[in-house]
């Protein structure tokens, strides 16, 4: 029963995140300007679609998780404060937060460069002074809608746990001649067994214990 339920658990949650990452995006890019005039919200749209074209293919990698489509790129407008300490040297300023790759890290000012030249054939931003400023950075992200799931998960673990130890543990030195090792995990204490001519040790940890391990629930 426990081994159903928690993969069931495990395989809503699964489900859940996916919906829940499509609304999350990465790249961000800040797009702070000093007077640049857009004829139209329209036309402002138009230019975000394009910058985030251009960003998405000069920062798409091989990497898991790397590859973009422009739908995945976010673009904020805002115009430059009087206080900044840029505004007085520059008309347009692109802030480019994206997640860091090793494949996206090795070329990254060629990325840039691509990125510069792209954007500053926009006729808003043709002939104007500015620059491109891509940061790249280690990230995580968990959505509250998340933790529910988590603690489901959890609180499955607890019960397995309560019901293993109650288990008898076998020493493998007293088992006859052909009969299975068993271990135990080291999580909530389930019993595992493999062949007796086994060549490599079972896990560490169970099936579901190994999937909380991975989220990160379990040391």
């Amino acid at each position: 029963m426990y081994f159903t339920s928690w993969k069931f658990a495990l395989g809503v949650f699964s489900r859940q995140l996916r919906v829940i990452s499509k609304g999350v995006t990465m790249p961000l890019v800040r797009l702070v300007h000093k007077g640049v005039r857009f004829p139209t919200p329209t036309r402002l749209e138009k230019i975000k679609g394009i910058i985030k074209e251009i960003v998405a293919g000069a920062l798409t990698c091989p990497d898991s998780g790397g590859e973009l489509v422009p739908k995945e790129v976010e673009v904020e407008v805002k115009v430059s404060e009087l206080g900044d300490s840029l505004h007085e040297r520059y008309a347009v300023m692109f802030y480019i937060d994206a997640n860091d790759f090793p494949s996206r890290k090795e070329n990254l000012q060629s990325r840039s460069n691509a990125i510069a030249v792209k954007i500053s054939t926009i006729p808003e931003f043709h002939g104007m002074s500015g620059f491109v400023w891509v940061r790249l950075f280690p990230a995580a992200f968990t959505d509250f809608a998340q933790t529910a799931q988590y603690a489901k998960l959890l609180e499955q673990f607890e019960q397995r746990r309560t019901k293993n130890r109650k288990i008898k543990r076998k020493d493998n030195t007293s088992l006859r001649a052909g009969s299975p090792m068993y271990f135990y995990c080291v999580g909530c204490g389930a019993e595992m067994t493999v062949p007796e001519n086994y060549t490599a040790r079972a896990s560490s940890h169970c099936d579901a214990c190994g999937e909380l391990k991975k989220l990160g629930l379990l040391k």
